[in-house]
């Protein structure tokens, strides 16, 4: 191992020291443990690690930079495995966060929201009782998004009723499997992120391909033009194609950074934070590695 490198690339997986490439949890590890390489922090709460992980993993490159590289959230889990309490807490944060945020963005982006209101309605989760409620009303909207072939939705929905049984468990092994589904119903909602709009456009270039593909076919005395119309209508989709893509993307990492890594600083802010010593070598090279641009910047 390199004495104290900080050049490292943020990638979507743990990343090796070799490499210089790391995710959130095996750079926080690194710098602020100086343990072996991996994504299992001691001093950060095992609910925590699983939030932060579903987070690392779900965001585009260059969010991921842009955050990770903010002190202040990249230190956020500092200190942070402190009692079963605190976690069967931050459990129930999860599971309501799951069920009447992701789950609800998911149901309303495909239009059921009949069932996005009913878990919307319902009471915060905050123990054994409201956690099974949520459980119950998470599958019963997981099951209608499924019928409705609105599978994004239906799996958003799916994970927040996991999470909330896992949490009716008010059991702290149980706490950080809740963290873990929640950050997939995260997930799940990102994906639904993408505006009608942006679908509509896609469709629209589809069709006009579609078309101008048929016109060749059955117009053989005006062949040469259809051609030509398929072929521009086939370089019009893809444009929209890749201009849908990116907006997908931004739409994507909108809701992460505006709805799930709030989640996570909050649930780092529950219990008194145990203390942390940053040697001073380390504290150097996390200040290098906060300023540091990734290789794909």
């Amino acid at each position: 191992m390199k004495e104290y490198p900080y050049r490292f690339e943020l990638i979507g997986s743990v990343g090796s020291c070799e490499d210089e490439t790391a995710c959130w949890m095996s750079a926080y590890k690194h710098f602020v443990e100086n343990q072996e390489w991996g994504d299992d922090p001691k001093t950060v709460s095992p609910v925590i690690r699983s939030l932060c992980i579903g987070f690392n993993d779900s965001v585009s490159p260059a969010l991921r930079d842009r955050l990770l590289r903010d002190r202040k959230i990249f230190l956020a889990p500092q200190g942070t495995a402190t009692t079963d309490a605190d976690d069967r807490t931050r459990a129930y944060m999860c599971a309501d966060w799951a069920v009447r945020v992701a789950a609800v963005f998911a149901l309303r982006a495909a239009k059921l929201d009949e069932y996005a209101d009913k878990l919307a309605g319902l009471s915060p989760v905050v123990d054994e009782p409201t956690a099974s409620a949520a459980s119950a009303a998470s599958n019963a909207a997981s099951n209608a998004a499924s019928d409705a072939a609105s599978y994004a939705a239906s799996y958003a929905a799916r994970y927040a009723a996991r999470a909330a049984s896992y949490a009716a468990r008010n059991a702290a092994s149980a706490a950080s499997y809740a963290a873990r589904n929640a950050a997939s119903a995260a997930s799940y909602a990102a994906r639904n992120a993408a505006s009608d709009a942006a679908r509509a456009a896609g469709s629209a270039a589809s069709d006009a391909a579609s078309a101008a593909r048929d016109a060749a076919s059955d117009a053989t005395n005006a062949a040469s033009n259809a051609a030509r119309d398929a072929a521009s209508a086939a370089r019009d989709a893809a444009r929209d194609a890749a201009r849908n893509a990116a907006r997908d993307a931004a739409s994507k990492d909108k809701f992460l950074e505006e709805h799930f890594l709030p989640l996570i600083l909050k649930c780092c802010a529950v219990g008194k934070k145990q203390r942390v010593v940053i040697t001073a070598p380390r504290k150097k090279a996390l200040e290098l590695f906060c300023k540091e641009k990734s290789h794909a910047s």
